[in-house]
C-alpha cells in the first residue's frame, strides 16, 4: 500500500557496534524520509528514526543500511520497538509484521568510535492577538442604566475546527444576546447563559457580542477574534514549509502542554505519527 510516514525504535545489542548508518539515496530506491526532528534521525549513535515523505508516498523502499561491528561474543541482537507506517491515503497504520535481527558471534572486534550530531534550534512564531472590537455609547438619561455585557467563554484563538459553539454568561436583565448584530440560532440553555454554533472561515473570524434588556437598552459590547487554519499550516502564514515541521519537530512525541496546540493534525492529544502523516500529506500546499 501506498504509504508516507514511518518509524521504529531501534535497540542494538552490547555486543554489537554500530559502525555507519548509510541513508539510501531516492535514485538508488530510497525514501526521500524527512525526518521529524533531530532526535529521530538515524545516527551511529542511535539509529531510531521518525520520517515522513513530504508531499508525497511510496509503496516499497530502504530507508537506510547499518553496519554493525561485533566487540564480544555470543549472541548479538537488533530489537525493534514502536514501529509504525502509515498509509499515504487514511493515515491509519498499516504495518503487519516486522522482525528483529539475531546474530550469532565469534569473533571479537575493535569498534569505530560514534559521534553525536548537533541540535537544530527552532523557532515558535507568537500567538495572534486577540482584537476587541470599539464598544457603543449608551443613550443617556438623567439616571444612566448600565447594563453588564454579556461575557465570552474562552476559546482556541487558533484552530483547525471548521465550526464551533459560542457561549457565555449574561444578566438577568439581558433578554436577548446579539452576536454579530444578530440573534438568529442563539439560545439561552439557563436564564444565566446563552449559546450559539457558528461556522469560521479560513483566516481571522471576529465576533462581536452585546445584549439588550425588555426596553430594548444596549449593554457595551465585548469581542474574540478566532484564527481558522489549514490542515497542517500550524504558523499560519498560509503556506505548509519548513516552519511548520521546525514547530512540529518540538512537540513530537509531548503529551498535554504543547508549543503549539496546531501541531496535534488529529486532536486526540498526542503528537505522534498519525500527525506527521497528515503534515507530510499537505506540505508543500
Amino acid at each position: 500500500q501506498a504509504f508516507n510516514a514511518a518509524q521504529a525504535d531501534i535497540a542494538i545489542s552490547s555486543n554489537l557496534t554500530v559502525q555507519s548508518v548509510v541513508v539510501t539515496p531516492p535514485a538508488s530506491g530510497g525514501c526521500n524520509f524527512t525526518y521529524v526532528n533531530n532526535r529521530k534521525t538515524p545516527t551511529i549513535a542511535d539509529p531510531s528514526f521518525a520520517g515522513a515523505i513530504l508531499n508525497g508516498s511510496s509503496t516499497h523502499c530502504t530507508l537506510f543500511s547499518i553496519t554493525l561491528l561485533t566487540n564480544a561474543v555470543g549472541t548479538g541482537s537488533v530489537t525493534l520497538s514502536k514501529t509504525s507506517v502509515k498509509s499515504y491515503t487514511s493515515h491509519n497504520d498499516i504495518l503487519a509484521t516486522f522482525q528483529n535481527g539475531s546474530y550469532l558471534i565469534g569473533v571479537v572486534v575493535t569498534p569505530t568510535p560514534t559521534s553525536t550530531p548537533t541540535p537544530i534550534p527552532t523557532t515558535i512564531p507568537s500567538a495572534t492577538p486577540t482584537a476587541i472590537p470599539p464598544t457603543s455609547t449608551p443613550t443617556p438619561s438623567p439616571t444612566p442604566l448600565v447594563l453588564t455585557p454579556p461575557s465570552i467563554n474562552a476559546q482556541p484563538t487558533n484552530t483547525y475546527k471548521t465550526s464551533i459553539v459560542l457561549d457565555g454568561s449574561k444578566t438577568n436583565s439581558i433578554t436577548q444576546v446579539f452576536v454579530n448584530n444578530a440573534t438568529a440560532g442563539v439560545t439561552y440553555p439557563t436564564t444565566s447563559t446563552w449559546s450559539l454554533s457558528v461556522a469560521l472561515v479560513v483566516g481571522t473570524n471576529n465576533f462581536v457580542v452585546y445584549g439588550k434588556d425588555i426596553l430594548g437598552n444596549s449593554s457595551l459590547s465585548t469581542g474574540i477574534s478566532i484564527q481558522l487554519h489549514r490542515l497542517g499550516d500550524i504558523s499560519g502564514d498560509s503556506i505548509i514549509d519548513l516552519t511548520d515541521l521546525s514547530i512540529f519537530g518540538t512537540d513530537w512525541e509531548n503529551v498535554g502542554i504543547l508549543n503549539n496546540p496546531l501541531s496535534d493534525m488529529n486532536g486526540d492529544g498526542v503528537i505522534d505519527l498519525t500527525d506527521f502523516s497528515i503534515l507530510a500529506t499537505a506540505y508543500g500546499n
